[in-house]
Formats: C-alpha cells, structure tokens, sequence
C-alpha cells in the first residue's frame, strides 16, 4: 500500500498541511523548524514515500513531468540514458511515449497535454512530424526540445550533432591514409552536402551513389580506394555484400561509417565511424527545456561534435605496384 501525507503526519506528529508544504518544496515550510523539517524528510524517506506527479498536477494544474516522445526506443538508447541522467539531477519526473507501434503524433501530443507535463522533449522528429509539432502542440505554449533533426522551428530549440564537422572528421580520417578517389554510398541530406564541399576544396572529384544494395556492383566498378557511408547501417549492409561477393576489405578498399552505433563494432571487419554524442544530446535536450521551464535564454541551436572511431575497415592506401 502507498504510504501517504497521513501515513507520515501520524509517524511525525506534525499535522497533515506541514508535512504536505515540506514534501511539496512550498515557501511556507520554511516557517517551520530545520528540526522539524528534516525529521518529515528522514520519515518520508525511511517510509518509502513517494510523491504522485498525476495527484499533484490536478491540484496544482502543473507537474514535474517531462514528456519525451521518441520515433524509435531501440535505436536512441545513449540519448535516452543523457536524458534520465540530468532530469535525475533537476528533479524532474519522465514520461517516454514511442511512436514506433504505430502510435500517432497528433495523440501523443495529446497525452502529453492531459499528464500537464512541463515540457516535451522529441527524439528524432520528421520533418511532416515537426508540422504536426508546430500546429497541434506550440500553441497551447508549453516549451519543446528537439534532437537530432534537420530542420529549424523558430522557438524550438534543437539539439544535434555537428553533421559538417563529423562528416570532415571521417573524411579527414580517410584522406590522410592517403585516400583521393572517395566515394559517398547514402542519401543524408547535410552529410552529403558536406562531402561534396571536402571533396571540391580538396580539388577530388565527389561521387555519390544511393544506399540501395542492387548499386553496389556499379559502386564496385568506379573502383574507389574508399567509401564513405552515410550511416553505420549502410556501412554494414556493404561490408556484408562484399564480403558475399569476396571482396576484401580494407584490403580492396577503405569503408567509413557514421554514428558510432554498437552495430559497427560487431560487423567484422570492425566499422571505422564517428561516434555521435547521443548521451550528451540527451543531457543537452534536457537542460536546455529546464532552462525554457524557468524562463532562462537557451541557444536555438546546440551542435555537439563528434568522436573519431578508426578500426579495421579503413588502412592505408597502398602504392600501386
């Protein structure tokens, strides 16, 4: 049975309206005595209480929930581990909702109105998904967050990984292993656009081909020393096709990858990539919505860098014999 106000009031004898302006953090409770408020705190504590945010949110119309709606719970795990970390340290309650089963955004939305949440925090967000956010939700003027998209709202901030600097970085890592014919296999709209600008500085000339497996072969054929790919994904859906095919890597030639997900330490040959900061996103989202909360400027939009991971899909170019 859940320990209540009572509960507590009875194990104290203090009454019910001290111990409920104690645990409730009210300016009132510092009339009370540092004794008195610290034996409530120790008895809450040694009781197991714990206070309900949906009981509290009727009474007060606001809560300490922060909603976090994710397209995906299994491919954002670091993001939302960042996030549980600095609400743990600002108090706040979380409230996960996945649109991964189907679950629409215009409902979700919703569900984060009716649980009076404090803010909203959202997870890789479609552009046609930042519409609904604009039309259904902004209005009614509770603050949001967003991660990991390309697109800017005015009044949404977003937090994201540096997509030009960490696209450098892998490109970078390749062309000082001697690398100049450097192919780009994906379709990432600003990782693309980065490649092509490192590529025409660099006076190389850039090629870039679509994810889809059946372009594999023609990929083959314009016999690169290197590929980039857009994503960790599509990194190994290629080193899994040429190892099929029996062709070697990097032996025949480098493959970079992107995002530093787990998946690319567990291919062999390891993917070399760049790791995306997802913890710190996570942190950074969630700091940054608490600041909205109590009216704190916040930068419209936080670029994280990203972390150089060689391994065994990328060596030096060898001289040619």
């Amino acid at each position: 049975m859940a320990v209540t106000l009572k509960d507590i009031s009875a194990a104290c004898g203090i009454s019910i309206c001290s111990v409920s302006q104690v645990l409730s953090g009210s300016p009132r409770a510092q009339e009370l005595s540092a004794a008195t408020r610290k034996r409530i705190l120790s008895t809450a504590r040694d009781l197991g209480y714990c206070r309900n945010e949906l009981a509290r949110s009727v009474v007060t119309g606001k809560s300490n929930i922060v909603s976090v709606i994710v397209n995906n719970f299994t491919a954002f795990p670091p993001i939302l581990d960042g996030i549980c970390a600095a609400a743990l340290e600002h108090d706040l309650t979380i409230k996960f909702i996945s649109l991964h089963h189907g679950q629409g955004l215009s409902r979700s939305l919703l569900s984060v109105r009716q649980y009076r949440s404090v803010g909203l925090l959202g997870v890789a967000f479609e552009k046609a998904q930042l519409s609904v956010l604009d039309e259904h939700f902004l209005p009614y003027r509770i603050p949001a967050v967003v991660a990991n998209t390309g697109v800017l709202m005015p009044g949404v901030p977003v937090v994201s990984t540096d997509q030009a600097g960490a696209t450098c970085l892998a490109l970078e890592h390749l062309y000082q292993l001697g690398h100049r014919k450097i192919a780009c296999l994906g379709s990432v709209p600003p990782r693309c656009a980065a490649y092509e600008t490192f590529m025409r500085d660099a006076g190389l000339t850039p090629r870039i081909f679509s994810e889809r497996p059946d372009v594999y072969p023609e990929l083959c054929k314009s016999d690169p020393d290197a590929v980039f790919c857009c994503t960790d994904n599509t990194g190994v859906q290629l080193l899994q096709w040429l190892y099929q095919q029996r062709i070697f890597i990097p032996e025949s030639f480098s493959v970079m990858g992107f995002g530093g997900l787990e998946l690319s330490e567990a291919c062999s040959p390891t993917l070399s990539t760049v790791q995306e900061p997802f913890f710190d996103i996570g942190y950074q989202m969630l700091k940054i919505l608490h600041d909205l909360i109590h009216g704190r400027s916040v930068p419209q939009h936080l670029q994280l860098p990203a972390r150089l991971l060689p391994r065994d899909s990328t060596a030096e170019r060898l001289p040619a014999t």
